[in-house]
C-alpha cells in the first residue's frame, strides 16, 4: 500500500487549496516524490502551488506513477526538446 500524506504548505493560498480539496497525494515507493492521480490532478497543483514557475508532469520510470519537476535549463532556453531530453 502506498502511503499518504499531506503536502506542506507555503503559502496562504497553497494551504487553502489542500486543505479544501478531497486530493490524496501519495509518496511514490521508489524515489519518494509527491504521485498524483491524474495528469489534470498534477496540473491543477502547478496551476496552484507553483504558480509562475515551469514545471513538467512526468511519469516515473519505475512505478508509472504521475510526478511534477521543474524543466529543465536545456528545455527552457530551446536548445532541446523534452522528448530529446527525456528520451
Amino acid at each position: 500500500m502506498s502511503r499518504s500524506r499531506r503536502v506542506s504548505a507555503r503559502g496562504p493560498e497553497r494551504r487553502r487549496y489542500f486543505e479544501s480539496s478531497a486530493m490524496a497525494v501519495y509518496v511514490c515507493k521508489h524515489c519518494d516524490k509527491f504521485t498524483y492521480a491524474s495528469k489534470k490532478q498534477a496540473k491543477k497543483v502547478i496551476e496552484v502551488a507553483h504558480k509562475g514557475e515551469l514545471m513538467n508532469v512526468y511519469r516515473c520510470r519505475e512505478t508509472n506513477g504521475l510526478h511534477i519537476g521543474h524543466q529543465a535549463r536545456v528545455v527552457r532556453a530551446g536548445l532541446l526538446t523534452r522528448q530529446e531530453r527525456y528520451g
